[in-house]
């Protein structure tokens, strides 16, 4: 289930994840969706990236509370959740929609109880001059009620003319306090 996105489709630039830069994304938003939101696991997230001369090592999803407010919000505090590693070396030149798997104790309640919960999810590769990926974003105007979030010099910075390409997936997980229900052959979410 996609708890929130910016397609493909709005692409019209990119930011770079070289140096000062080493982690682009977007804040996003997991809406109440008819009492199913508390239910939702974070499964995974794809970016629409490519790769500029020959980047090796891995890169990483993560997700972030942000921080003051959702509209000028940042990173804040360590990650709540990590993706499984991205060999940088298998990636083409062409901006692909790039999947990245969230894995164990990484596998968070996206949602906690009925308000909406703000959240950043960042790609993070520390490139060199000549060996980074490239992040697919939109410039102004924009569309998506979030922003792209960065880190640059160190630190994180946003700009709210900018939203990053992204997808993040999450699946159903168990209802809370419930361990079963007599007579119930489905639920449907």
């Amino acid at each position: 289930m996609i708890i929130d996105s910016y397609s493909e489709s709005n692409y019209e630039s990119f930011f770079s994840t070289t140096p000062p830069v080493t982690a682009v994304g977007q804040t996003f938003v997991s809406p109440w969706l008819d009492g199913i939101r508390e239910f939702l696991t974070l499964d995974s997230c794809s970016f629409f990236i490519r790769k500029t001369g020959s980047p090796t090592g891995s890169a990483y999803a993560k997700v972030y509370n942000i921080y003051p407010t959702f509209s000028e919000g940042v990173p804040t505090g360590s990650p709540l959740a990590v993706s499984d590693a991205l060999d940088t070396s298998t990636l083409t030149t062409d901006f692909q929609l790039i999947t990245l798997n969230f894995s164990g104790d990484n596998r968070i309640p996206i949602v906690e109880d009925s308000v909406e919960s703000v959240f950043a999810i960042t790609i993070e590769y520390a490139g060199d001059n000549d060996n980074y990926i490239d992040v697919g974003v939109d410039s102004a105007p924009t569309t998506h009620q979030g922003h792209i979030v960065y880190i640059s010099e160190g630190g994180w910075a946003y700009q709210t003319n900018y939203d990053t390409v992204f997808y993040v997936y999450g699946v159903a997980g168990q209802l809370k306090g419930v361990s079963t229900l007599k007579g119930v052959s489905t639920i449907k979410l």
